[in-house]
């Protein structure tokens, strides 16, 4: 079997240093960072972490909730062919089908029944949150990148702020 690698610059993903290199091995859910000189990161994702990480890699301004519940309910070969194609276009155009289904389905649970909707909300906030989530795995293996919410619509990937040392610690 040949697994599926996708490899993104800085020009992909803006949020990346010019230097380094984002490598997602699909078949494994292994994702690292690596320059000319030196692997910088490296982690393995649960599926649904590393399916989100992905979608929120390709949309620099955010997600929506839609878009993360159609990416994460898509079935394995849409997902693979998304990871394949050269362009954001082509990853929204593939997913379009299932995002269409679940802004109707959000759309409809919003005015019907608001347990159900945040049961399904719960399964984006767990893949991003959770111990074994993308910030966790993000932080903990030094991605230097996080997940921020965006209220009421969804999440975007960003870059973390280089720490501020006070003058006492220097």
């Amino acid at each position: 079997m040949v697994s599926t690698y996708v490899h993104l610059t800085h020009r992909e993903v803006p949020i990346l240093p010019e230097e380094q290199i984002l490598m997602l091995n699909a078949d494994e859910y292994l994702v690292t960072l690596f320059s000319a000189t030196r692997v910088h990161a490296q982690a393995r994702f649960p599926r649904n972490a590393f399916r989100l990480l992905f979608l929120l890699l390709m949309v620099p301004y955010g997600a929506s909730y839609a878009e993360l519940l159609a990416c994460l309910h898509c079935s394995e070969p849409v997902f693979h062919q998304m990871l394949i194609v050269s362009s954001r276009e082509e990853v929204f155009s593939i997913l379009a089908p299932q995002r269409d289904y679940w802004q109707r389905h959000l759309s409809d649970l919003t005015r019907e029944d608001a347990a159900i909707l945040e049961r399904n909300l719960k399964m984006v906030r767990r893949a991003v949150k959770e111990r074994n989530g993308i910030n966790s795995l993000l932080q903990r293996h030094g991605f230097a990148l996080r997940v921020s919410v965006l209220h009421g619509k969804g999440y975007v990937l960003l870059r973390d702020r280089p720490e501020i040392h006070s003058r006492e610690s220097l």
